[in-house]
């Protein structure tokens, strides 16, 4: 009757895709996640290098000073 499979194959290669796109979206999701973490870690550990760096400057100038 129908030269593709019919409405059943269709049905399942259509749920089959769904579950696939949900699956990587699920995992791209991970990766953002991820990323945002690594992000936000290297963010808090810059600051903290440019406060001790900013520290180390103001404390040389200070020795000089005095």
């Amino acid at each position: 009757m129908f030269a593709d499979g019919g409405p059943q194959e269709n049905t399942e290669n259509a749920v089959h895709a769904t579950k696939s796109v949900e699956t990587t979206r699920a995992h791209l999701q991970g990766q953002l996640h991820s990323k945002e973490a690594d992000n936000n870690r290297l963010t808090v550990q810059l600051r903290v290098t440019h406060k001790f760096r900013h520290q180390s400057i103001s404390q040389s100038i200070n020795h000089y000073i005095v």
